[in-house]
């Protein structure tokens, strides 16, 4: 995430953005949406996701 954040140019893409929601979820972790939500929030990242309407 300090990569990104110092490029300042970066959009990211994620496929199958569904999947992030509980990944890395064991009891007591972050999951990895967590993680980006923050920067999202504060305008430090840019992000396109992808998915489809069955999932």
């Amino acid at each position: 995430m300090d990569e990104i954040r110092q490029a300042g140019n970066i959009i990211l893409f994620i496929d199958e953005l569904h999947t992030l929601i509980g990944a890395g979820g064991a009891e007591g972790a972050i999951d990895a949406s967590n993680i980006l939500k923050p920067s999202l929030a504060r305008g430090e990242l840019q992000c396109i996701g992808a998915t489809t309407q069955f999932k």
